[in-house]
């Protein structure tokens, strides 16, 4: 089939006679990448075609192919930014809304590739999640022959059989693995995401310090010093490090962020139905709600998501959910990048 396409194209319209935006529009159809660049082959012209247009026809394939690649587009372009920023010896923009870089324009290839790796980073650590002694954030563990193990904990992914032997466990049921390495992939993508968008915010205290005449508080830039008053005093004077600080300055700082990862989370329409349907059947993680316990005075805190309007109950634990992920990320990111104990 491929071989006969290849011909037709060679000797046909893709082989000179198509207009190159048709020809983009085709090697937009395409089904997958192998396609298109099956496609690009097949002549001179379509491969003229696609040294001109490669950002717009990847573009399209991939938002159909790879799961949550604007989320890793967003992930790239935010990274970028910070570390533009560093290069420059400048503070990384503080108050900055992830939502401003997901524009309707049309992304650069360079742009495409740095989200293809960043796809590639996240699936390689999904991959090394299922190699490694780890904890998933599941209050279901499947076991072999379709059991299940019920459990409010999280569950390590390691099973002992009768003879005693170790068996590390897969984080879910076959059929639903690829679906479990995506969510990885997209929790990695935000955990990105936020760690670019706060860079600044909780890296400014440093670069001033770094500057500052008071050799007390440039204590602040050399790790692990022990810090006086004055060093103290002067993190503490800056909103992102102050617990009590005005909730006008807070907002100043987080709310561009969190705006855009609220309406992240509850764009999803298909995983609020999932989640829904969860809390109408009383069944997954509708259960670990405490208003569905015994103990009445253990009310569930979550409520509806705040400033969403027609929002549920169920939005509330999906965005704390999905947030947990994060959390559960950067926990099994951290041993990784910790240095070795010394011998």
């Amino acid at each position: 089939m491929q071989a006969a396409t290849q011909e037709k194209a060679r000797n046909g319209f893709l082989a000179g006679t198509g207009p190159p935006e048709l020809i983009v529009r085709i090697f937009q159809s395409c089904d997958s990448t192998r396609d298109l660049l099956a496609l690009v082959s097949a002549s001179r012209n379509t491969y003229c075609v696609w040294q001109a247009y490669a950002a717009p026809a990847l573009w399209r394939v991939w938002r159909r192919e790879i799961p949550y690649v604007q989320n890793a587009l967003v992930a790239a372009r935010m990274t970028h930014l910070v570390v533009d920023a560093e290069r420059r010896g400048e503070l990384p923009p503080k108050g900055i809304s992830p939502a401003h870089l997901e524009g309707p324009e049309q992304p650069m290839l360079a742009e495409l590739k740095a989200a293809f790796n960043l796809h590639r980073l996240s699936h390689a650590l999904a991959e090394a999640f299922c190699q490694r002694d780890v904890v998933y954030p599941s209050g279901k563990y499947h076991l072999p022959g379709g059991m299940s193990n019920d459990t409010p904990l999280d569950t390590y992914n390691i099973d002992v059989d009768m003879s005693g032997k170790k068996h590390r466990m897969p984080p879910e049921p076959p059929d639903r693995v690829i679906q479990w390495m995506a969510r990885v992939s997209q929790a990695v993508f935000r955990v990105l995401t936020v760690g670019a968008a706060l860079a600044g915010t909780y890296w400014e205290p440093i670069l001033v310090a770094n500057a500052h005449p008071d050799p007390e508080v440039r204590l602040l830039t050399t790790e692990g010093a022990e810090l006086e008053a004055k060093a103290w005093d002067f993190l503490l004077s800056f909103a992102a490090y102050d617990l009590e600080a005005p909730l006008e300055a807070q907002d100043a700082l987080f709310a561009p962020l969190v705006e855009w990862f609220l309406a992240d989370i509850l764009g999803d329409q298909q995983g609020r139905k999932a989640m829904a349907a969860r809390f109408e059947k009383g069944v997954g993680r509708a259960k670990l709600c405490l208003d569905r316990g015994e103990d009445e005075n253990w009310p569930c805190p979550l409520a509806t998501v705040i400033g969403i309007d027609g929002s549920s109950h169920a939005d509330a634990h999906l965005v704390v959910w999905e947030l947990m992920k994060m959390v559960w990320m950067v926990e099994q990111l951290r041993p990784w990048n910790s240095p070795e104990p010394a011998a």
